[in-house]
């Protein structure tokens, strides 16, 4: 993900750029933070891979892949709108309006 990212800034960079105008720091900052997200949900998997495994507590023991699984599910929703607004709704023709 954050390596066709990579490859769309370097396409797009050269109209918007962000430090010029409006439109290019709202498409960079939108698609940005997302990444930045995907990025730490990614060392947070690597975390939890290394996580030992601790005897009787009280805490049940998928608490830390149900929670890991909350913050992907909310990475997710974040893609999809991040995708519609900046993708889907400025390709859409509206006829009749």
């Amino acid at each position: 993900v954050t390596v066709c990212q990579g490859d769309e800034y370097r396409d797009h960079w050269r109209p918007p750029i962000p430090t010029k105008d409006s439109s290019g720091s709202t498409f960079y900052t939108t698609s940005t933070f997302p990444s930045i997200h995907v990025i730490v949900g990614l060392l947070l998997l690597g975390y939890l891979a290394c996580l030992p495994e601790y005897g009787p507590t009280k805490l049940p023991p998928h608490r830390p892949y149900h929670l890991l699984g909350l913050y992907w599910h909310f990475v997710d929703i974040i893609w999809l709108l991040v995708v519609l607004l900046l993708y889907v709704i400025p390709h859409l023709q509206f006829y009749g309006f």
